[in-house]
């Protein structure tokens, strides 16, 4: 629901940028290269394990156990960096490649989730303070929306009646990537800005231990191991940052 109700305000913005952007003189084409670092504030979440053991050729009933962690988790710093490509028909639209580093890390060091992500997004923008050397205006709001991938080594560490269970393996997620900022050019290559991001981010991975056998019945292991992870990342990425533009 948070991310489609995202979209829509994002959409909408969307919408009257394209009918309201005035650029006072032609403009071209722009490469932009961003650099920032700040803040991420994760919000608490649980981490799930669900090992499950399928007999093969019939040889019993599955069985399933499920390891449950809360994640209360320290604010970390997040720095990363983005290429951005601005056309010169619609000076207001553009597309952007970003790359992130943040880690989710519990208070009780129960959990520790690295975030290596990356974005593609679309990417607008509204001109203000606009003049014959700032052509695209010197200071300029802006949106991005689109999908974000990630992957991360997780470390985490269980207990369940009694039975401590701990793993440690690479695990990818999907989600999706929303920010808004505000740059203020300095010259007509250097600018500085600061960002609001929102990240969520989706781990749902199911691992087997074993391959199913094909030749020989008696080289066929009894049963399979199934593991079944699961964990929800939701980030607020508050930043600060410099640009430079081609």
């Amino acid at each position: 629901m948070m991310a489609k109700r995202l979209l829509k305000y994002f959409l909408g913005c969307c919408l009257l940028i394209g009918m309201n952007a005035e650029w006072a003189n032609p403009v071209r084409a722009e490469f932009v290269v961003d650099l920032y670092g700040g803040l991420a504030k994760i919000e608490d979440s649980d981490v799930q394990v669900r090992e499950s053991n399928v007999p093969q050729l019939g040889l019993g009933p599955a069985t399933s156990q499920t390891f449950k962690a809360e994640g209360k988790f320290k604010n970390s710093f997040t720095v990363g960096g983005r290429v951005t490509y601005w056309t010169q028909r619609f000076p207001w639209l553009g597309a952007a490649f970003d790359g992130s580093y943040f880690k989710a890390d519990a208070k009780n060091g129960n959990i520790e989730i690295p975030v290596y992500g990356f974005s593609l997004l679309m990417m607008m923008r509204y001109p203000l303070l606009v003049n014959e050397q700032f052509p695209q205006g010197r200071l300029q709001p802006y949106l991005g929306f689109g999908p974000e991938f990630a992957f991360g080594k997780i470390k985490a560490e269980f207990e369940e009646n009694g039975f401590k269970r701990k793993i440690e393996e690479s695990e990818g997620a999907i989600g999706v990537d929303v920010r808004t900022g505000l740059l203020w050019k300095l010259d007509q290559h250097w600018g500085i800005f600061t960002e609001y991001r929102f990240a969520y981010l989706n781990y749902d991975s199911k691992d087997s231990d074993n391959f199913f056998c094909i030749g020989d019945k008696n080289d066929c292991p009894e049963s399979i191991k199934l593991e079944d992870f699961e964990a929800k990342l939701t980030t607020h990425h508050f930043l600060m940052g410099i640009s430079f533009r081609f």
